[in-house]
């Protein structure tokens, strides 16, 4: 048998304790851990405003483009009126020109005591002419000093060799112009004459043919007659 301790009465020795040591160096990161859980979302901002601000200074003229295209032609003015000067109504220049209404005329057959009727009025100043068709007449209606042309283109017939027509201021002749024409020419010519004549209101003027034996053609761009008014006729208050 053993022999037994006697402090230990039956129980076990007690071991002191050890000091504690000194703590080690750190060791090596871990690995990263997993992902969290989402955030809570941030509060949202305060709306921005759309109104425009406002308008910055005119920037520089810019340069000058290129002229555009030429417009239309206007509508035509209104007539001129009429001046008070010394306590006489001035008119200012008026016109009137009538034209042939394409049609060819036998003088002997076709025209009462030889008048050129079938006229076409292109231009008139009606405070200034007046036309009678049944007539052939063209009547002025103001005193004045007026220009006045006309031409006919006359056809030749076998049996005459001239022709000729007068321009007349009421049954006066004015005016007179005359063809002819030499054997084996052309049987058709145009006859102009021109001038200025005092009138005074109410007097006609017309175009009267001299000879029966002659043909008319009354071609717009061949026969005519016409006036203007220049002015106040000297002597005339």
């Amino acid at each position: 048998m053993g022999i037994m301790d006697p402090e230990s009465n039956g129980k076990k020795k007690e071991r002191k304790k050890a000091k504690k040591g000194q703590p080690g160096a750190p060791g090596p990161p871990g690995p990263p851990g997993p992902q969290g859980p989402p955030g809570i979302p941030g509060i949202p901002g305060i709306p921005g405003s759309n109104a425009m601000g406002p308008s910055g200074p005119p920037g520089p003229p810019g340069p000058e483009g290129p002229p555009g295209p030429q417009g239309p032609p206007g509508p035509q003015g209104p007539p001129g009126g009429m001046d008070k000067t010394r306590g006489r109504d001035i008119i200012q220049p008026a016109v009137v020109h009538l034209q042939g209404q394409e049609t060819t005329i036998q003088v002997k057959e076709d025209l009462s005591e030889g008048v050129l009727k079938n006229w076409k009025m292109i231009s008139i100043h009606h405070k200034v002419f007046k036309m009678h068709s049944r007539s052939g007449e063209l009547e002025v209606l103001v005193d004045g000093t007026y220009f006045i042309y006309s031409q006919v283109e006359v056809y030749f017939l076998n049996f005459t060799d001239i022709a000729s027509y007068e321009v007349m201021v009421d049954k006066t002749p004015f005016l007179r112009c005359t063809r002819s024409i030499e054997t084996g020419q052309r049987k058709f010519n145009t006859c102009y004459t021109a001038g200025v004549c005092l009138l005074r209101a109410r007097q006609r003027i017309s175009i009267k043919m001299v000879y029966e034996d002659t043909s008319i053609s009354m071609t717009n761009h061949t026969t005519f007659l016409g006036s203007i008014r220049l002015g106040e006729a000297p002597g005339i208050s």
